[in-house]
């Protein structure tokens, strides 16, 4: 486990403490559940005390024991980072309204809770559709030697994932004992991240719920199916955007690039340089993109770029705006100039002060737990730069696509 988690050990659950069941509907036993419900309860505020010194949650993929270079070691690496994940995500989800906002109110004052439980449902979908197309998968092949998980039968249910869950749990091999550590520090940090941005919504705009029918989130992407994008650019000539924009032609990629209109003026012409990519608009300036003076010729704005990009995808016009931060009548104008608004699911952080590795490794994990979506990098940092070529064979070894929208 990196150094970026240095969590007391009298804060960490020891494996006893973590081999007790989470809160689920399938327990029988009311006092049990209530003995669990308070374990977690301690575990999830004591987090607090370290998470809140963390701002993004870093991964190990190294402490995962087992190879990444086919279908069905992804298929079995994601559902373990699935299994994982839940163990967490369904501690939170069953804090009745007072402690869920006991336990984000350290980061959030005032927060909503019917975003959160919208997240939550989201998140809890995003699982079931994962698990659905794993199933049918392994319905074709051998199972791996070292997969351990009792096999699912469609249709897959909740109860029947908190089940496997615990399963993993009680069963996991010694190999794996720092991955499930690593995974602790992870999630309890990953999800931290991701309820604030709900708690937040929507008086705070951003990737984590639509505001309006237009927005693509990344949900809807077919499974082991990723989007490339990058944003803020371009850079100036000779700068990090064309030599990124030259790895991905040499890696056969076309990315979605959202350009910055003050960044554009400054670059002036960038001539053929997006040639066989696809662009969309960022705003004039990097702003929250929520009144009037600032994203008024957005639609018009979106429409000019579109044509700097491929010719076969001029007629798009896609916007995304800084920071997720948007309006419904920004949406309502996109919506009458034919425009769409792209968002992400899966955040790089690579503008952040976090290395190219520990982006590489948060990278990868996340998508072995979401399994499908867009992924947000900067074309402004060159940490993308580095980490691409590795991250893009890793990935098409075990059967993963990139495609554009």
């Amino acid at each position: 486990m990196k150094a970026h988690y240095k969590i007391s050990k009298t804060l960490k659950p020891t494996r006893k403490m973590r081999s007790i069941p989470m809160p689920s509907s399938v327990w029988k036993k009311s006092y049990a559940k209530a003995i669990a419900t308070i374990i977690v309860l301690w575990g999830v505020f004591a987090c607090i005390s370290y998470s809140a010194k963390v701002e993004v949650a870093i991964a190990d993929t190294s402490a995962w024991a087992y190879p990444l270079n086919s279908p069905a070691s992804f298929d079995f690496a994601s559902k373990m980072e699935m299994l994982a994940f839940v163990r967490y995500f369904q501690a939170i989800q069953n804090l009745d309204d007072n402690a869920l906002r006991a336990y984000i109110q350290p980061k959030v004052k005032n927060p909503n809770l019917d975003s959160i439980r919208a997240y939550f449902a989201r998140m809890q979908t995003k699982i079931l559709s994962n698990f659905g197309a794993i199933t049918e998968a392994e319905s074709k092949r051998e199972k791996l030697s070292y997969d351990f998980l009792p096999s699912l039968t469609p249709p897959i249910r909740w109860a029947d994932v908190l089940t496997t869950s615990q399963y993993a749990m009680d069963n996991l091999p010694t190999n794996l004992t720092k991955w499930q550590e690593n995974t602790e520090a992870f999630y309890t940090q990953y999800l931290l991240e991701q309820v604030r941005l709900a708690a937040l919504f929507p008086r705070i705009t951003s990737e984590i719920l639509p505001l309006g029918k237009l927005e693509i989130l990344g949900d809807e992407i077919p499974d082991k199916h990723f989007v490339l994008t990058f944003d803020d650019g371009p850079t100036l000539k000779g700068g990090n955007t064309d030599r990124l924009i030259t790895l991905l032609e040499n890696l056969k990629i076309q990315a979605m690039f959202f350009v910055l209109g003050e960044n554009l003026s400054t670059r002036g012409d960038v001539g053929k340089l997006y040639t066989n990519m696809i662009v969309g608009y960022h705003g004039d300036v990097h702003k929250p993109h929520t009144k009037l003076e600032i994203y008024h010729n957005v639609p018009a704005q979106s429409q000019k770029v579109a044509t700097l990009g491929s010719a076969k995808h001029a007629g798009h016009c896609y916007f995304r705006p800084p920071y997720g931060q948007r309006d419904p009548h920004l949406l309502q104008m996109l919506e009458e100039a034919g425009c769409k608004v792209v968002l992400w699911n899966i955040d790089s952080q690579d503008w952040g002060n976090i290395s190219p590795e520990q982006i590489y490794d948060r990278i990868l994990t996340l998508t072995l737990l979401w399994r499908s979506g867009i992924i947000l990098f900067h074309d402004v940092h060159s940490k993308s730069y580095k980490i691409l070529p590795r991250l893009v064979q890793t990935l098409r070894e075990c059967g993963v696509e990139f495609e554009n929208l």
